[in-house]
């Protein structure tokens, strides 16, 4: 099953998520209105657009120090040692990294906190809807706390520190939900979805103190003419990932608040209930993979391509095969649900709609695959399949919230079935041989 301590710990993380999840999903419905779950999931929608402020960055600083790293090892007391020069480069990303994200945090805070107040202030079921406006602020608040940290984890995981993180994330998460679930029980309304991000927040800023990122900033490490520069070295790559995961977020998000706008908020409640739920299984079947990226992007700074091969061949048959099974177990239960007339199955999209975000969820398992094998060479193959797919996706999903859920998700469909999935494995397969081309030489000396 290709299972060690970094992937365990992912797994872990991402089955408790799923379990948590769950007992939320049982709850949301026996604790919150129709209209409330509405809210429920397009706030998590519109604060998805940190992306819009983040532009990838994350991502490309993992990817860049995975290839530092390849020439440094780590000590018994946690310090990294090795060549001069990389050590360098990493402590000048570092400083770069913090004077961003800080910058990021602040816009993310009064931009995002701004257009919730407005946008979910003109909704018709606001008066209706308790503390909102509290809830809205906190949250956004203790999302920008953790957006100034998350680059500091991602320079953890690029050490290979996977296991480090993810142990984090599964602390926040354990904590979190629990104290969610009393804070539903007592009736607290949308008060309660506060819990998580505050956790997150708190327990992030906890970690950071005792993080080898930050002890690498005190450590009087000069830059000099190895400093990585981000004008020639990382915004080359970091736009088109920028690009790319802007147009993901008109594929991925843009569903709750275009069905919130032209349908109701119980719509959205429906199909933002069943779209997580979907979205939960890709992601704990991506734990797999991105539990190898760090690894992968090594073995491709080394070009070690047999090696490569192998590793990611099996991690994406073993994901695959569980992506497609929760899929199909998920169904199977709402449709024991349904029969026995239990009430939470009516907070679920209909199943003609459940089955076509089976689909879905199996192609984009590939997509987001394939997309990572081919980015881990710190390229970004995948900016005008981003862009044609983000722009389809943006049509496609405002003209269907006019006519409703199934229209919405179909449309969804076929363009990621037809036009996405294949166009990746052209791309995947081009970059492969290309990589292969790459390796020969050395193979052969």
């Amino acid at each position: 099953m290709g299972i060690d301590a970094h992937v365990l710990t992912t797994l872990l993380l991402r089955i408790w998520s799923i379990v948590a999840g769950g007992v939320m999903v049982f709850m949301i419905p026996l604790f919150l209105s129709p209209s409330e779950q509405g809210f429920y999931f397009t706030f998590s929608s519109i604060l998805a657009s940190q992306i819009f402020f983040e532009l990838g960055f994350s991502y490309c600083i993992t990817q860049i120090v995975s290839h530092e790293c390849a020439y440094l090892h780590e000590q018994a007391d946690g310090s990294w040692q090795g060549d001069k020069r990389h050590l360098e480069r990493v402590h000048s990303l570092l400083i770069l990294v913090r004077r961003w994200y800080r910058v990021v945090a602040l816009c993310f805070l009064l931009g995002v906190g701004s257009f919730g107040l407005v946008f979910f202030g003109h909704s018709p079921a606001s008066d209706s809807v308790r503390h909102w406006t509290v809830a809205w602020l906190i949250i956004v608040l203790s999302t920008s706390v953790y957006i100034a940290i998350t680059p500091f984890q991602a320079i953890t995981e690029g050490f290979g520190c996977v296991k480090e993180v993810a142990g984090l994330r599964l602390t926040q998460s354990m904590l979190g939900y629990p104290l969610a679930f009393i804070a539903l029980s007592q009736h607290l309304g949308l008060l309660a979805i506060t819990v998580p991000p505050v956790i997150n927040a708190l327990c992030s800023a906890r970690w950071y103190q005792k993080s080898t990122a930050r002890r690498m900033l005190s450590d009087p490490i000069p830059t000099g003419s190895a400093a990585i520069h981000w004008r020639t070295e990382i915004l080359p790559f970091q736009w088109r990932i920028a690009v790319s995961w802007i147009s993901g977020y008109f594929i991925f998000q843009l569903f709750n608040p275009l069905i919130f706008a032209y349908q109701s908020p119980v719509a959205a409640g429906q199909i933002g209930f069943s779209m997580a739920v979907f979205s939960s299984i890709v992601t704990l079947s991506m734990s797999w993979i991105n539990a190898k990226v760090p690894e992968i992007s090594r073995l491709r700074a080394r070009r070690e391509q047999l090696a490569l091969n192998r590793l990611f061949g099996r991690i994406v048959a073993v994901s695959t095969a569980f992506n497609l099974s929760a899929s199909l177990t998920f169904i199977a239960v709402v449709l024991v649900m349904q029969n026995l007339g239990v009430p939470l199955a009516a907070r679920l999209a209909d199943l003609p709609v459940l089955g076509l975000l089976a689909l879905i969820s199996l192609a984009n398992h590939l997509i987001f695959a394939l997309a990572a094998y081919m980015r881990a060479g710190k390229t970004e193959p995948m900016l005008a399949n981003s862009v044609a797919c983000g722009l389809f996706t943006l049509v496609a999903v405002w003209l269907g919230a006019q006519q409703g859920i199934f229209p919405t998700v179909l449309y969804y469909a076929s363009i990621t079935v037809f036009v996405a999935l294949p166009w990746t494995v052209a791309l995947f397969v081009t970059q492969r041989r290309l990589m292969v081309q790459d390796s020969e030489p050395l193979i052969k000396a």
